[in-house]
């Protein structure tokens, strides 16, 4: 998720109508100083190479510890053919084999960033049974990819730091602070911020020609419906609740 400054105006937006939504649910609130430091933060290069490295090693840990796999030339296609229909991304990854997509083995379903360029899903995505259609393996890429688009990345990373001490702490540091210590208004914004992604993953299935309502078919199949939120995810039921229109 590298940021240029012209990509800023969706995440920052995402930062900004969270104030709200975050007053209501935790006791302290975001200072317009917190909302500066993300807004100075997120395009710095400093910031690009430290969540690079952080979210690199996390990813390298997945793969030894569960065994790297080779990820399928068909699903390969599938996000390339996502890539295609986004134009920040194709201008970016031109080729079936640009992205950095990388495999891990594991019977469940999960894809998550691996840096600010790459992506690394988990075998299920071609090995689960039932078996997911390519609909439903672009909704898992397409949410990743989404991400990738908006940078969104760097756009935490910096708002969590915001929430501590920045100059007085590495990045590193303020980041695992927060995020063990489960801080109230983080874990809100994250909230905010997968449901923005969620919808956008939706216009990317569409542009691509595949079926936006795939990603519902995924969150409902039952070991993730069954999931319980985390931090950085609100539950499959309140995610697929949030795409319905509302009266």
């Amino acid at each position: 998720m590298r940021f240029h400054l012209k990509n800023l105006s969706r995440g920052l937006t995402t930062v900004v109508l969270c104030l709200g939504a975050c007053a209501a649910q935790a006791q302290a609130l975001p200072t317009p100083e917190q909302v500066k430091y993300v807004k100075q933060c997120a395009p710095a290069s400093a910031t690009t190479a430290e969540l690079d490295k952080l979210s690199r090693k996390a990813a390298k840990e997945t793969q030894s510890y569960f065994g790297a796999v080779e990820v399928p030339l068909s699903v390969k296609l599938v996000a390339h053919r996502l890539i295609q229909a986004s134009p920040l991304l194709s201008s970016r990854w031109d080729s079936v084999n640009a992205l950095d997509l990388r495999g891990y083995e594991h019977r469940q379903i999960h894809a998550q960033l691996n840096g600010v360029s790459g992506v690394m899903v988990s075998s299920a995505l071609w090995k689960a049974s039932p078996a997911l259609d390519p609909h439903e393996q672009a909704a898992v890429l397409a949410h990743e990819l989404a991400h990738l688009e908006a940078q969104d990345l760097q756009l935490w990373g910096c708002f969590a730091q915001s929430r501590l001490y920045p100059d007085l702490m590495s990045f590193a540091d303020a980041m695992d602070f927060v995020v063990t210590g489960n801080d109230p208004i983080v874990r809100q914004f994250l909230h905010e911020l997968e449901g923005v992604t969620d919808k956008r993953a939706r216009q990317l299935l569409e542009s691509a020609g595949f079926d936006p309502s795939a990603l519902d078919r995924v969150l409902s199949r039952p070991d993730l419906l069954s999931a319980e939120p985390s931090f950085t995810h609100p539950g499959s039921r309140e995610r697929i609740q949030a795409a319905k229109p509302q009266s």
